[in-house]
């Protein structure tokens, strides 16, 4: 039992060197930038998506209000 704490202390050393040696704090930060480059890519993307889907839904509308003045002109 005791090795198993005194293991797991070395094996804490061992990552914390570890990070150290191949520097996966600088890798982990160079990951969060990019992942918040995208997010921001994504919602870029999604919001001319949404524009655009309501441009469409916008003139589905003009054309039926227009199809209704058009028919009761008709009658």
């Amino acid at each position: 039992n005791s090795f198993r704490i005194f293991g797991e202390q070395y094996l804490a050393e061992v990552f914390k060197l570890t990070k150290i040696a191949f520097e996966l704090n600088d890798w982990e930060n160079d990951v969060n930038e990019k992942i918040e480059v995208l997010k921001s890519i994504v919602a870029s993307k999604q919001q001319k998506f949404e524009h655009r889907q309501s441009w469409i839904l916008e003139f589905i509308i003009v054309i039926l209000i227009l199809f209704e003045i058009i028919t009761t002109f008709i009658k």
